[in-house]
């Protein structure tokens, strides 16, 4: 399609992607299964924004379910948000487990969804007061 200038990328549900990619995690990754409260609208998203973000939420179920969610956490929770206001899309997930900000801030999984941001022309922020918050905005 590049070479022939036709560079409109095909749309996917982005609700259909991301709540696959939660409940691949949970059963696969989860001892003790999390409670997902998901929300997100039916959104047409091109293909690669779409895969950008799935790669995003896949690094943060991931973290919750490996390093977050400990034995101690009787009722180990996670929230994923997506809504699209003014031209933005946002994205919000949190989980109730015990987050290091210093491990955050120095680990891997970050730089990698620092990039990926990047290449959304994203911003996020991360707050460990109560439990793990990030949020995403990017254009739509």
């Amino acid at each position: 399609k590049r070479l022939s200038g036709d560079t409109e990328l095909p749309k996917v549900n982005i609700k259909d992607v991301l709540e696959e990619v939660v409940a691949n995690n949970r059963y696969s990754l989860a001892e003790t299964k999390a409670d997902c409260a998901i929300s997100i609208p039916d959104t047409e998203l091109d293909s690669y924004k779409a895969s950008i973000l799935a790669l995003i939420v896949n690094e943060l179920t991931v973290n919750s379910f490996k390093h977050a969610f400990s034995p101690q956490n009787q009722k180990p929770a996670l929230s994923l948000d997506v809504s699209c206001e003014n031209g933005s899309l946002n994205l919000r997930y949190a989980d109730n487990g015990h987050a290091d900000s210093d491990r955050i801030s120095k680990g891997e999984g970050l730089n990698l969804i620092d990039g990926l941001a990047k290449q959304l022309r994203g911003s996020y922020q991360i707050n460990t007061a109560s439990g793990f918050e990030f949020k995403l905005k990017i254009p739509c």
